[in-house]
């Protein structure tokens, strides 16, 4: 997925600027998936919406009323219809393997979604390390009875002061976030 984020990073880079919209073809077996996984409840929202923009792109609507209608920028509705021209070839692909029996809807409903992930952003790194985040779930999993704590639940703060005491630095509301995302992604 790296590689294709890199090539992707390059590509949109070469793209030029123009007043017209990037014209996108989807095949109806393509179509048919948007519109059924845009109807789907467990979908995140982030792919609702841009595969939303990609079919209705498809339909040949200007990036302006699409953007009314989402209730987002021209600009977003630009970047995912540019996005998808730079893979239009990878779907197709996929199609031919679908045809071929040696992929499925699956596989071609995963390359759509990678294709509208958001590209890596910048910043620093996580000081904490994988190690010790998985320490800190560890040790929010354990009773606080084990380490003489008068309570029975944990709260981020007291999680935050029994780290302290085992070397991590974290505080409250990172170890909250980072519970949050742990048990998300479970």
């Amino acid at each position: 997925m790296t590689i294709v984020l890199y090539f992707t990073v390059i590509l949109y880079k070469q793209i030029k600027m123009s007043r017209q919209a990037v014209q996108i073809t989807v095949s109806k077996r393509v179509g048919e998936l948007l519109i059924s996984s845009i109807q789907k409840r467990n979908i995140e929202s982030h792919y609702q919406k841009r595969m939303s923009i990609i079919y209705q792109s498809s339909l040949g609507k200007k990036n302006q009323d699409i953007a009314r209608e989402m209730k987002c920028s021209p600009v977003t509705v630009r970047k995912w219809r540019k996005r998808w021209k730079i893979f239009e070839d990878v779907i197709k692909q996929i199609e031919i393997e679908l045809d071929s029996k040696t992929a499925n809807k699956i596989d071609l409903l995963y390359k759509i979604k990678e294709i509208l992930t958001d590209l890596p952003r910048s910043g620093s790194s996580s000081r904490i390390t994988n190690s010790e985040k998985d320490r800190l779930i560890a040790l929010a999993c354990e009773s606080p009875q084990n380490y003489g704590l008068p309570f029975t639940v944990w709260t981020h703060k007291e999680l935050s002061a029994q780290a302290k005491k085992m070397g991590i630095n974290i505080s409250s509301s990172y170890y909250g976030i980072l519970l949050k995302k742990r048990i998300t992604t479970a």
